[in-house]
């Protein structure tokens, strides 16, 4: 991919030095920061034998500028999506860990649906995250989303 965008900055590069040839040239740059590694796109402005447009580092200063701006930027966004993953995943534990440590009292084994017991023979009941137990099969009958109906 990078060869396509350096086909590219050759071809505008060797327009020459219209105003409008810079501010393409410019605008071609700033986009190919996304793509192509800074360094690349520097190396490429001062080693170019048809650019007409940037011979010094006072040509280069505002694409030097603009890079560094994106850099500053995209450290930002990476720090600011950080915070927000580290805090999704400390409120997803804390849910899980308040959640898992309920415990359940045998002695309300009722089934919520059919209101009948859950007697220890049975090897499959349903457990809400509220605690309620129901039959699995009175579940299953219900045929609608798990969801506990007190």
């Amino acid at each position: 991919k990078e060869s396509y965008w350096f086909s590219l900055i050759d071809l505008l590069l060797g327009l020459g030095e219209a105003p409008d040839c810079i501010i393409l040239q410019e605008r071609l740059i700033d986009n190919m920061l996304g793509f192509v590694s800074s360094s690349k796109v520097l190396d490429k402005l001062i080693k170019s034998s048809s650019n007409k447009s940037f011979k010094t580092y006072g040509d280069i200063k505002k694409v030097v500028g603009n890079m560094l701006d994106t850099l500053m930027y995209e450290d930002v966004l990476l720090e600011s999506t950080k915070k927000i993953v580290q805090h999704d995943i400390y409120t997803a534990l804390r849910r899980d860990r308040v959640k898992f440590v309920k415990g359940i009292d045998v002695s309300k084994n009722i089934c919520i649906v059919c209101c009948q017991y859950i007697t220890p023979a049975e090897s499959t009941f349903f457990i809400f995250n509220c605690a309620h137990l129901s039959h699995t099969k009175c579940v299953e009958h219900m045929r609608q989303k798990i969801l506990c109906i007190v």
